[in-house]
């Protein structure tokens, strides 16, 4: 049997079909591939981001627990003796604003002191300076709410009635 061999022209058509075969057979798989990393690197960076926030939201979690024992330390540090209502007579007496101040002390739940003060005609700055002195104390002392705050009649100072509270001993 003799061996037979193709002409150029041959041997191109055979190179030519053999291109097109492969190309039909791996373009698409090619396609499938670079989609499904695309899809896989975006996957990726959805789990990065996700990652992230999980971080910020336990370092904030961690941060609310630290303010929480810090705050539990101070209730379960206070003296069972504490007058909310004399401690915040003489923080304004220290000041030099019982004159301005009337006190009124409110019904509160079993755990908490609750007064109200209504101050007339105070300066800016000596409302800070109450505000001050009351939260950066050895007691517990919270603002609980601002009920009123506006400019005095007289347009000196301003008047304004606070809430506070503090833990029973």
């Amino acid at each position: 049997m003799a061996r037979r061999t193709l002409t150029r022209r041959e041997r191109l058509l055979v190179i030519a079909a053999a291109a097109i075969f492969f190309s039909m057979i791996f373009l698409p798989a090619g396609r499938v591939l670079s989609r499904k990393y695309r899809e896989t690197h975006s996957e990726l960076a959805a789990a990065v981001q996700r990652l992230d926030e999980a971080r910020e939201l336990r370092q904030a979690i961690l941060e609310q627990r630290k303010g929480r024992d810090l705050i539990a330390e101070r209730v379960s540090a206070g003296k069972g003796d504490f007058d909310l209502y004399s401690y915040a007579g003489d923080v304004l007496g220290e000041l030099g604003l019982k004159e301005v101040a009337r006190f009124k002390i409110l019904v509160a739940p079993a755990r908490l002191n609750l007064i109200s003060i209504e101050l007339d005609g105070i300066g800016l700055e000596d409302l800070v300076k109450l505000m001050h002195s009351l939260q950066h104390s050895d007691h517990l002392v919270a603002l609980e709410l601002l009920n009123k705050i506006e400019v005095a009649k007289d347009n000196k100072g301003l008047n304004c009635a606070i809430t506070l509270s503090s833990p029973r001993a």
